[in-house]
């Protein structure tokens, strides 16, 4: 994978790249399937000043499968070696979204940003996550990169010590990627004036995407019976 020769993003709009990634499972479904936490902090750094780029390895950009009704649809699908803990199950295993060719054509279309942020989800989807890092670490080996979602929050050890990414941010990202963004690029701002505006006015960031058939809307953050804090960036 070519990682050298890049070109580089204009310092007075410092890029910011935040990916979706990959899901290794037996069977998933696209049921209005999109990253809500991930679109809402895009809107918070675009806010704020930065460029936002997003890959999402789940949208189908190149390869349009069958809609069913209301907009679902199935993924694109490759199969890959099963891990050992199920060498046993009689089922194929497969890696859900676009294919790593098409993910590296798009990282290397992009200048290099000041940071990558990644988000999680089902916590046994991890090794999906944890390819994704791999692949962007090789592809910007200078860039840091923060990970959050479902996964950071409710696993955050094995996350910290297996994921390979340089922050795992617990709980909302809103502000705390903005304030990581704002330390790597040295901005200095007063934070409350967009909490303020981003309980009132933020939408996800839904037209990073070059065409859509639906969207999804979060209506709340979290479990009803348990703490905010947990909530991520899903």
């Amino acid at each position: 994978m070519q990682s050298n020769k890049r070109k580089m993003g204009n310092p007075m709009h410092h890029n910011i790249l935040l990916i979706n990634p990959w899901i290794h499972d037996f069977t998933a479904f696209n049921l209005w399937s999109k990253p809500i936490g991930l679109l809402h902090i895009a809107s918070t750094l675009q806010h704020s000043g930065y460029k936002v780029h997003l890959i999402d390895c789940l949208h189908n950009y190149e390869y349009p499968l069958k809609q069913r009704s209301y907009g679902t649809s199935n993924f694109f699908t490759q199969e890959i070696e099963k891990p050992l803990i199920f060498k046993d199950v009689p089922r194929r295993f497969k890696r859900y979204g676009i294919s790593p060719d098409e993910f590296l054509s798009k990282l290397n279309g992009l200048p290099v940003p000041l940071l990558v942020c990644i988000t999680s989800h089902m916590t046994y989807w991890y090794p999906g996550v944890f390819e994704t890092i791999r692949v962007v670490k090789n592809a910007f080996p200078a860039v840091p990169i923060a990970l959050g979602g479902i996964n950071a929050g409710l696993c955050h050890k094995h996350a910290k010590d297996n994921s390979g990414a340089d922050y795992v941010v617990k709980g909302p990202g809103e502000f705390e990627v903005l304030k990581l963004a704002d330390n790597l690029s040295g901005k200095k701002r007063n934070y409350g004036q967009f909490e303020a505006w981003s309980e009132d006015k933020a939408l996800p960031a839904y037209e990073l995407y070059d065409r859509l058939n639906s969207v999804s809307m979060l209506t709340s953050r979290g479990c009803p019976f348990s703490s905010f804090a947990l909530g991520g960036w899903f």
